[in-house]
């Protein structure tokens, strides 16, 4: 499995984080919260979920980005606002986060940060997740997950022009699968996010 590091571990990335992690793989959690890192360490992370409950009582917690390790994919679940710190830490690191071979996961609301991403880490894949998923924040290290999970992921290129299925979406979408949590890739990251974001029929009426 690949090794991760979620920047923003909260009802979305530590969902995603959470399930990865208690099916094998190596993820690393960035709380900016003192609080929240020391009730982490003490207690682990707890997901609820109507598909069954975890628990992580092993946590590899930074509260800073130099106390990340060299990850193949560090999974951006900021919230948008926070863009820009984002993007001027990836600059500070983006010699080892993430490895020459890895990438960028974005899972945000819309997607549009991808070109300060490839830019603020040269060289590296960029992806956009869009995350269909109910979940929410209770606690300081605790996450209800309510209903779905999917997670589409289509790779960035310049121009926005479609980048195919790339080696790397695959091996996230393998270690999604491992974790019980369903992947979809697309070629094209602009055409799944106005998929992603068009009313159904039910919608409209």
């Amino acid at each position: 499995m690949l090794r991760y590091a979620v920047v923003g571990a909260g009802a979305v990335g530590g969902f995603y984080g959470i399930r990865l992690a208690h099916a094998g793989a190596d993820v690393q959690f960035l709380f900016r919260s003192d609080g929240d890192a020391d009730a982490v360490r003490t207690h682990g992370l707890d997901l609820r979920s109507p598909d069954g409950d975890l628990l992580l009582e092993d946590v590899h917690v930074a509260q800073d980005w130099t106390q990340l390790d060299p990850c193949d994919v560090l999974v951006v679940a900021v919230k948008a606002t926070s863009n820009a710190d984002v993007l001027a830490r990836l600059a500070e690191h983006a010699d080892r986060l993430p490895t020459p071979d890895g990438g960028v996961l974005i899972v945000q609301n819309w997607i549009g940060v991808e070109p300060g991403i490839a830019a603020a880490a040269p060289g590296r894949e960029v992806l956009g997740g869009l995350a269909f998923l109910c979940s929410r924040r209770i606690g300081p290290r605790q996450i209800e997950h309510l209903d779905y999970g999917t997670l589409t992921i289509a790779a960035h290129a310049p121009e926005d022009a479609a980048a195919g299925v790339t080696p790397l979406m695959r091996a996230i979408a393998a270690d999604l699968d491992s974790a019980g949590t369903q992947a979809v890739l697309d070629e094209d990251l602009v055409r799944a996010c106005l998929l992603y974001t068009s009313p159904s029929p039910r919608d409209e009426q």
